[in-house]
């Protein structure tokens, strides 16, 4: 596979070929026997939640940058007014969205050289060997070299970060498959066609709804378009910096200097660098995205009691999420494009990370956060946010008795806060768990032995409701005096 990969790309300059690499046994079928013979079907993967170990994770910085996206989600919300649906997010994102990165715990990316542990795959296999990759493949990955084969000068751009993925964080990267689809996915869907539905891409759509295709299997797709999407923003960024270089005034005194060459910032993202992705896979994300969601919950999903876990796999196709543009992009009523398209996977996700956000560890929490936070935020009132996993965190946890429950009453209060903020108070305070809502919130505020932490936020979380309730004239009198008078009291 790895063979017939690098010698489409190197050869071939008709994207049907790369299809037909692709292709299951009729037109439009997904590939089952491809994945079959790369995969075992059968095969397990763990995924790290809250573990130190693996490349991709920069805790160190976390909190500073998790804190500044949120400044900057609430000074857009105090620029438009309450229930805009946040517009101005388009004008941030040129540095929240360039902060987000798939790595373990992270928003981040470094510099243009990343940290210290994003190596090339066979850097990375030669230090620190990768688990043993399942399926029959043998091939080595050292086939695709650290550099590149011969190119004419119109790939260029596609070589300008070599035959490399990223990062390698577990067995779905280590495996010996996975560069040669991803480079087979990048060429192909970016070479030129008359059909658009000529393109590898919809090879991989059709393996994601397939009901044959392995668990494994598409939790390795997922991950192929992660390292897709990876690529194309190291790329965008590489480019930019050397556009950045190639204008630089020359003088004809060879000791002269030019202007100052901009360079990147401590977060590691250029001022002119590209926020969203210009991947095939972002042009089509309304039809990617419901069933990538899918994926995830099933990635993430828990049994009993245990409510599922936010791990480095749902980090990363979030990241990816946030990239594609198109399932933010609003019309001038004020309602996504398409809506009717992704509405049900959005409310999916966003009860999803809801009830798995939860962490004993605050830096890692404060990242889940955040990851809901751009949600949100971007998306505004255009999705409803589920009211289930707040209610879950505030009234299913006993009020005292450990740090860990009071973290969980802070992370719910937070959801809600979130809510009521990005353009959801209407929703929250008409849907049938309302007075739910209020009796959790004024529990909170009426306990004795709360924390200054815990009644900073659901003061905040009262302040909210009782703004929008007298700003819309609606009765609740008794749940707003009592609201009132606990929290001023206080």
């Amino acid at each position: 596979f790895a063979t017939v990969s690098a010698l489409l790309i190197s050869t071939q300059r008709n994207p049907k070929f790369f299809t037909l690499a692709l292709q299951g046994a009729t037109k439009g079928a997904a590939p089952v026997q491809l994945w079959t013979a790369l995969l075992d079907p059968y095969a397990t993967i763990s995924f790290s939640v809250d573990s130190m170990e693996g490349p991709g994770e920069h805790l160190s910085r976390t909190a500073s940058i998790v804190t500044a996206l949120k400044d900057q989600l609430l000074a857009g919300k105090k620029s438009v007014g309450e229930g805009s649906g946040l517009r101005t997010l388009d004008v941030a994102q040129s540095t929240l969205s360039a902060k987000i990165a798939p790595s373990q715990y992270s928003l981040v990316e470094d510099g243009e050289d990343g940290p210290k542990d994003k190596q090339d795959v066979t850097d990375s296999v030669a230090e620190n060997p990768p688990p043993k990759a399942e399926g029959p493949v043998d091939t080595s990955m050292e086939i695709w070299g650290s550099g590149s084969l011969n190119m004419s000068g119109s790939q260029s751009e596609f070589e300008v970060l070599g035959r490399k993925l990223m990062h390698v964080e577990d067995q779905l990267d280590a495996n010996n498959a996975m560069l040669a689809l991803v480079l087979l996915l990048e060429r192909g869907s970016s070479l030129s066609c008359a059909d658009p539905q000529d393109l590898p891409i919809w090879q991989v759509l059709a393996s994601l709804k397939s009901p044959v295709v392995s668990r494994y299997a598409k939790l390795f797709l997922c991950k192929a378009i992660v390292h897709v999407e990876l690529r194309d923003r190291e790329r965008s960024q590489r480019l930019a910096q050397m556009a950045s270089l190639d204008s630089l005034p020359t003088s004809g005194d060879p000791n002269s200097g030019g202007d100052p060459m901009e360079v990147d910032g401590e977060d590691g993202d250029s001022a002119d660098a590209p926020e969203r992705s210009s991947s095939a896979f972002s042009k089509h994300a309304h039809e990617f995205f419901p069933p990538m969601v899918d994926i995830i919950v099933d990635a993430s999903a828990g049994d009993g009691s245990n409510p599922g876990e936010f791990n480095s796999f749902v980090r990363s196709v979030c990241f990816v999420f946030l990239r594609w543009a198109l399932l933010f992009e609003k019309t001038a009523a004020g309602r996504l494009r398409f809506g009717d398209e992704i509405e049900e996977a959005s409310v999916k996700l966003l009860g999803q990370l809801g009830r798995v956000g939860f962490s004993n560890r605050a830096d890692v929490l404060r990242i889940n956060s955040g990851y809901i936070q751009m949600f949100v935020g971007q998306w505004g009132a255009a999705i409803p946010f589920p009211v289930e996993p707040i209610l879950t965190q505030l009234t299913q946890t006993p009020l005292h008795g450990s740090n860990v429950n009071d973290r969980r009453h802070v992370y719910g209060l937070s959801l809600l806060c979130y809510a009521l903020k990005y353009g959801h108070a209407e929703q929250m305070l008409s849907s049938p768990q309302a007075e739910d809502l209020w009796k959790a919130v004024l529990r909170i505020l009426s306990s004795p032995k709360i924390g200054s932490r815990m009644a900073r936020h659901a003061g905040e979380a009262a302040g909210q409701i009782l703004h929008h309730l007298s700003k819309n004239g609606q009765p609740l009198a008794q749940t707003r005096l009592a609201l009132t008078q606990t929290y001023w009291s206080r």
